[in-house]
């Protein structure tokens, strides 16, 4: 499977306006968590889970939750990319 990378915000673009919350939320979406498990994780209600991805999704003028999770998936494969080197 071939992972989009034509989003309208860049990832470049996204480091720099993402809160380090949004970036952990992305990070663990990426991960493929579910609401409930991030909200355990980072001590928050799985409410304000689905806020942040309602927020992020805006943020990003991303279409959908699917293409969040795609997104947070690139997302954290550049980051990772970038530490690697």
């Amino acid at each position: 499977m071939e992972i989009k990378t034509d989003y309208p915000c860049s990832i470049a673009e996204a480091k720099g306006i993402l809160t380090k919350r949004e970036t952990e939320i992305l990070h663990l979406i990426a991960e493929g968590f579910k609401n409930c498990v991030i909200a355990n994780k980072l001590y928050i209600s799985a409410r304000t889970v689905d806020t942040h991805k309602t927020n992020l999704i805006k943020k990003l003028n991303l279409e959908c939750a699917s293409e969040l999770t795609c997104f947070a998936v690139a997302f954290v494969n550049e980051l990772n990319a970038i530490l690697d080197s």
